[in-house]
């Protein structure tokens, strides 16, 4: 299983300046997170991380691919992934926006940051809303294509307007004749 602490680094090794570190992110990291519509990936997640003594400025770039449902056919599919994104950990409480970045503030006696948040969050954040593939529709989809287009159909013959009650139907019409005479004072 592959925990959290598997996608971090501990603060006290590393030094300013340049750093790049590469990460797997595997089926097992999606298995702890919450609500996640991911069961299978297989993801390089290479950072870049420039420190310096009041932040630390990574760049992240997440490349691979994440196993999703179809919408129309809720067949698995394989969704190909290739995400940038730049998050600053900043020590000084002072730093409130850097252009273009996430900005996180970090305690200086955190031991050890970890990243998998924020890979988790932009990954989510970076998946199609539509999660239809190219092949899309398939001979599996046919029978699901079918059963939607005849529950859309009950569903517009349920919504069209039910006859009116000739009670009301009198009611309607005094209303009428009232607001027009008030528009015509």
């Amino acid at each position: 299983m592959q925990a959290k602490r598997d996608l971090g680094i501990e603060l006290p090794k590393i030094k300013p300046g340049k750093h790049q570190i590469t990460y797997r992110v595997q089926d097992s990291f999606f298995v702890n997170q919450e609500d996640s519509p991911i069961s299978e990936a297989d993801l390089e997640a290479v950072v870049d991380i420039d420190r310096s003594t009041r932040m630390i400025d990574a760049r992240f770039a997440l490349k691979g691919w994440v196993q999703l449902e179809c919408d129309r056919c809720l067949k698995p599919y394989p969704q190909s992934v290739s995400s940038h994104f730049r998050v600053v950990y900043s020590f000084d409480a002072d730093i409130k926006e850097v252009e273009d970045a996430e900005v996180v503030w970090v305690d200086t006696n955190v031991p050890f940051l970890s990243f998998a948040k924020e890979i988790f969050d932009f990954l989510i954040l970076d998946l199609p809303m539509k999660r239809i593939p190219p092949e899309c529709p398939t001979d599996a989809c046919e029978p699901i294509l079918k059963l939607i287009a005849s529950e859309g159909a009950s569903q517009l013959e349920a919504d069209e307007e039910p006859p009116i009650d000739t009670r009301w139907a009198a009611l309607l019409q005094l209303r009428e004749r009232l607001s027009g005479d008030s528009s015509e004072s």
